[in-house]
């Protein structure tokens, strides 16, 4: 290669190692390491979804460690619910103890909290607590004879809720999210209503209380 030409091909490697890297500067998002805003321009809350959990929010910096006690309160239910007989409203009575009992139970089993209480007077001595609000917005205990004379799922005992975490001094809501939960029907056989209803409350009642304990150690969540 000549001179001349060598300078010329050199002067072009470099123009365009240049435009490359203003390309690449271009693309980098002026704001990538700040963290998104949970609400909209009007204060609305903006809810994401996982793999579990419908529709999930979480109050800016809010990632539980702040408080050292929870309550949580018993489980209400939506006006909008109506059972269709006197069994189904005995279930979903035994719905709502359920779980009270199991929110309790998975969410201290994560160590989040200091205490999880299910007592109003220990979250008033608490120095900073909340108190987790769970209101069952669908339900239906489901059917044996459905269960055994269709299969593939139908019949299953069914609920879905929304779970609210409140500052109790300020009622200010620092978390929401909504869920809900079909009694696995594989295996299922010739369960009763009641016990598979049992455990659709207890995995509701988990995947509410893992998602608490990936935020508290700030670990990754996949959101869609």
């Amino acid at each position: 290669m000549t001179t001349k030409g060598w300078v010329r091909t050199s002067l072009l490697n470099g123009i365009l190692a240049g435009g490359l890297f203003w390309m690449g500067c271009s693309t980098t998002p002026p704001e990538s390491g700040k963290a998104e805003s949970s609400v909209g321009p009007a204060g609305e809350k903006k809810f994401k979804r996982t793999d579990r959990i419908d529709r999930v929010w979480l109050a800016d910096g809010v990632d539980f460690t702040g408080y050292d006690t929870l309550l949580i309160e018993e489980a209400k239910v939506d006006p909008s619910v109506k059972p269709k007989d006197e069994k189904e409203a005995d279930r979903l009575s035994l719905m709502q103890g359920t779980l009270s009992r199991a929110l309790a139970e998975s969410i201290e089993s994560r160590r989040i909290f200091k205490t999880v209480t299910r007592k109003d007077s220990e979250l008033t001595a608490a120095a900073k607590g909340l108190k987790l609000q769970t209101t069952v917005t669908k339900f239906s205990r489901g059917s044996t004879a459905t269960r055994i004379g269709v299969g593939f799922g139908a019949g299953m005992p069914y609920v879905r809720v929304v779970v609210v975490a409140i500052e109790p001094g300020t009622n200010k809501e620092v978390f929401e999210c909504e869920l809900d939960e079909t009694a696995d029907w594989f295996g299922a056989g010739y369960s009763g209503s009641e016990t598979l209803q049992r455990g659709a409350g207890m995995e509701l009642a988990d995947d509410v209380a893992n998602y608490m304990a990936r935020v508290s150690k700030h670990e990754p969540i996949k959101y869609k």
